[in-house]
């Protein structure tokens, strides 16, 4: 393979739960951000960057990753996010996100693995529009497909 080639790979979704995001498709190549994914809430999207290793063209771990939420709703949303191993065994980043109404909120993760085509799993879920209390419930998934 050429050097100046580009290695490109799928980012893969996983979905653990019914109030978890599913999404597919996209394509990451090193440095440039996939295009936004749609998750199973129409006001949630995702993409990711894969940021490369330690040493910049050798296949090396661990790999390091940005992956980015946006909404386009017209109030706050908050929501659970969990950034995995391509085969979904290790959480290697996870926490609650709150995004103000078009908002975008940024989350770095290093995965162990060794090559940005190796790929990496996100998950989405305990969505809630507006206040995020004990007592609001979540909001249920509202897109198909």
């Amino acid at each position: 393979m050429p050097a100046a080639q580009r290695l490109t790979l799928p980012v893969l979704i996983l979905l653990f739960a019914p109030q978890l995001a599913h999404a597919q498709g996209g394509r990451v190549s090193g440095y440039t951000f996939s295009a936004w994914e749609a998750t199973q809430w129409n006001a949630i999207e995702w993409r990711a960057r894969c940021d490369g290793g330690p040493v910049s063209g050798v296949d090396t771990g661990p790999i390091k990753w940005t992956v980015q939420y946006r909404t386009r709703a017209q109030d706050l949303v908050s929501f659970d996010y969990s950034i995995l191993t391509p085969d979904g065994k290790e959480i290697q980043a996870k926490g609650r996100a709150k995004l103000k109404p078009k908002g975008v909120f940024e989350r770095l993760a290093t995965l162990t693995t060794s090559r940005c085509d190796q790929g990496l799993q996100v998950m989405v879920g305990k969505v809630r529009f507006g206040a995020d209390t004990g007592s609001a419930p979540y909001a249920q998934p509202d897109r198909r497909g």
